[in-house]
């Protein structure tokens, strides 16, 4: 028991003293400094540090060198507005004006303008029927005759724009196949 303390001491002593020699190594100095109200300079490791730093009424940025130091409350501590260049004012539908019961109609969303901001998210829509969802292509294929409309919604940072389009879905022709009838004599 009387080896265990001074070996717990002398580890206890390498730990502290390793960890104050990592804070001054190389070409920097990070020991603790606060320059308080009044200014002040904190140099080190080939650096230098003007203005008051750390407070609360800190002034503006201090900049040079290709850097800038803000100081006092975080700047921009509040959310950040997003911006959003090139905002979605309109979608347009282009596909089929007709096509029949049972066929496959692919239907495309373009935004406006073409060159909105990414990503934009699309929402398609008709009659029950769901396909496409966030792509700028649906397909649908009704089971019914009749007028259908196909709607999209397109989405993105600056705002969202509708778009319908009609189709006239018709029966498909009726086909009857006849298959060959043999008897067999026996």
């Amino acid at each position: 028991m009387r080896h265990r303390v001074p070996l717990t001491a002398a580890a206890v002593f390498l730990l502290l003293s390793a960890i104050v020699l990592a804070q001054s190594g190389g070409g920097y100095d990070l020991s603790w400094w606060t320059v308080d109200g009044g200014g002040g300079t904190v140099s080190g490791g080939g650096y230098a540090l003007s203005g008051t730093a750390g407070q609360p009424d800190a002034g503006p940025a201090l900049t040079g060198s290709g850097y800038a130091l803000y100081s006092g409350f975080w700047p921009g501590g509040g959310a950040a507005s997003p911006t959003c260049p090139n905002p979605l004012t309109g979608v347009s539908i282009s596909g089929p004006s007709s096509g029949n019961t049972e066929q496959m109609l692919t239907f495309t969303a373009s935004p406006d303008p073409a060159d909105a901001t990414t990503p934009i998210t699309y929402t398609w829509s008709t009659d029950g029927l769901v396909s496409g969802q966030g792509t700028a292509t649906a397909t649908y294929r009704w089971n019914t005759a009749g007028t259908k409309t196909v709607q999209v919604t397109a989405s993105n940072c600056g705002g969202s724009a509708n778009a319908s389009h009609s189709i006239e879905i018709t029966s498909a022709a009726e086909h009857k196949i006849y298959l060959p009838f043999t008897v067999r004599n026996s």
